[in-house]
């Protein structure tokens, strides 16, 4: 099947994001993450305005859900997917945030977390502004959606993580 028959049946990066763009533009957003939420919404519309690719994307691609597998079958198994068609630096965007307290806990956080984006950008040769912007938008809409949810520490951790991109 191409990608225009899976976007039939699949969800979009668009329509997967409507939701949480929608969110974001609520009164749920602190007065102190407007800017970096005003941002976020920017580049969202940015990126999804001039996609390079349309593939199938995981849709919770993070380093939990991928696991070694049956080595005649397949090495690696991603599990618990939540299947959407995009491009890839949107899955790959939540990998650069993995084991955030670890890397918040880290001298040179914010350096750290630059080099971690580029490094993988560079790897897996994807261009390095956009998984910038798929992983702001995505830390920041995480962060304001675990602020609404009285997770005040895990929302300004990852705030603060958006803030170093």
């Amino acid at each position: 099947a191409d990608a225009a028959e899976a976007g039939a049946v699949l969800p979009t990066l668009a329509a997967h994001t409507a939701a949480s763009s929608a969110f974001l533009k609520s009164s749920a957003t602190p007065a102190e993450a407007r800017p970096l939420r005003d941002e976020a919404l920017e580049l969202r519309e940015a990126l999804l305005a001039d996609p390079p690719e349309q593939v199938l994307l995981h849709g919770d691609f993070r380093q939990g859900a991928v696991l070694a597998a049956d080595a005649e079958r397949a090495p690696w198994l991603a599990a618990g997917p939540d299947p959407l068609l995009g491009e890839r630096t949107y899955d790959l965007a939540r990998l650069v945030r993995d084991r955030l307290h670890d890397l918040l806990a880290s001298a040179g956080a914010a350096s750290a977390t630059r080099r971690r984006m580029h490094k993988l950008a560079d790897s897996l040769e994807v261009d390095r502004e956009r998984l910038r912007g798929w992983t702001l938008y995505r830390a920041v809409e995480s962060g304001v959606r675990h602020l609404s949810g009285g997770s005040r520490e895990d929302g300004e951790l990852l705030l603060e993580f958006a803030g170093w991109l």
